[in-house]
């Protein structure tokens, strides 16, 4: 079996698990949408078919893994841990565009929960110089925490390419993002 196929079946297996996937409550709940895990053993197991993903490298398989991801991240079970951190690792090694920026949209707005954004910032940072054009579109917001965290993410990177990017802000009127952009600058010239 290739690599194409192998990646299709371990996809379709994933999908196929309905504890996993986005179900709606019954009307009288407050609740919204939610992910049923049932068990724990599930939560580990879409974890590791995402990490057998993330191994293979497929591009093909950053969309599945973005929809499970989603639908994790927006509940708070405790499962849902283990899917989140070999998700956004996954991303982290296939490292296209499209991982590219769901990587920088978990990490940069600043609703995100703190220990999402330090896992995407470490996949975007092992992405390294190919992630420095999109961070620098979330240099151009208005929100001074996203301009913060995109800076965060060129300084981790680390690559002079990203030092045109970032000198203007130094100017920012916000002072935390001049302050924030003269560290990136300072990272990158190391």
């Amino acid at each position: 079996m290739e690599n194409e196929q192998v990646v299709d079946v371990i996809i379709n297996r994933m999908l196929s698990e309905k504890r996993i996937l986005p179900r709606p409550l019954p009307e009288d709940s407050d609740e919204g949408f939610g992910v049923n895990f049932g068990l724990e053993t599930t939560g580990v197991a879409i974890a590791n078919m995402i990490k057998a993903l993330g191994c293979i490298g497929d591009p093909k398989a950053v969309e599945p893994i973005i929809g499970v991801l989603n639908a994790v991240l927006e509940n708070r079970n405790d499962y849902a841990e283990h899917i989140r951190d070999e998700g956004l690792a996954a991303l982290g090694k296939i490292g296209d565009e499209e991982s590219i920026i769901a990587l920088i949209g978990y990490f940069v707005f600043p609703e995100q929960r703190r220990n999402v954004q330090d896992l995407a910032l470490a996949a975007i940072r092992r992405i390294g110089s190919p992630a420095i054009d999109a961070l620098a579109a979330a240099l151009e917001s208005d929100d001074s925490a996203m301009k913060e965290n995109a800076l965060r993410a060129l300084g981790k990177i680390g690559d002079k390419k990203a030092i045109p990017h970032i000198i203007p802000l130094l100017e920012d009127d916000d002072v935390q993002v001049a302050a924030c952009a003269a560290l990136a600058i300072a990272q990158c010239v190391k």
